[in-house]
């Protein structure tokens, strides 16, 4: 995860912000974004609605080389990779895009939306924001990224259902490390056919 000055915030994107809102989490308060980038935010499911919240946690100031600098906002300016189907918005009102941590020092992002069958992959979203400091009584910008991996997968109902017009049958099932596992709601696996070939998907609980 970047840090600049300890400030840190995230978002997803569209081509603009959406009218979504959300509630940020309040067990944190702890400079940072939740979940963060290691962690990562939940897979998607095509036909089925996503929605994921964000927490940002910032600071009003800081101390850098001994100097006190004064964080007067944060401007989320924009996010490249996310899928088309997909929208975000910014706070509780949903089109709030500047962050001032002296007077909330939390925020959310949402992103929502129903993915479709063109969105099947992985997508990288890099996300682009803003710190406006002050040091010495004179206004920085401080611009930053941050970045989220969305995986975009397909969804089934029954993991032991058999695709006759293919005629293949499931022989196992294993996560991504190779180890044979049961099917585990919420949570994407290999699917390994008859045919030899194998698809990841993911049961919605």
């Amino acid at each position: 995860m970047k840090k600049i000055l300890l400030i840190l915030t995230a978002v997803a994107t569209s081509a603009q912000f959406a009218n979504a809102q959300c509630t940020p989490d309040p067990s944190f308060t702890s400079p940072g974004f939740y979940p963060d980038s290691i962690t990562g935010i939940a897979d998607a499911c095509t036909d089925v609605n996503y929605d994921q919240t964000i927490t940002v946690v910032g600071i009003a100031d800081t101390v850098v080389g001994g100097f006190t600098v004064a964080v007067d906002s944060i401007t989320i300016d924009g996010v490249t990779g996310l899928p088309g189907a997909l929208s975000f918005s910014v706070g509780a009102s949903g089109s709030d895009n500047v962050i001032v941590p002296s007077i909330d020092p939390a925020s959310c992002i949402n992103i929502s939306g129903t993915p479709v069958t063109a969105d099947l992959g992985a997508h990288s979203l890099v996300i682009n924001y803003t710190a406006y400091v002050t040091v010495f009584g004179m206004t920085q910008t401080v611009p930053a990224t941050e970045g989220y991996l969305l995986n975009v997968v397909t969804c089934i109902a029954d993991l032991n259902e058999q695709d006759a017009t293919l005629n293949k049958t499931l022989v196992k099932i294993t996560d991504f490390m190779g180890r044979e596992t049961k099917p585990t709601p919420n949570t994407p696996l290999l699917y390994h056919y008859s045919d030899g070939t194998t698809e990841r998907k993911m049961i919605v609980d």
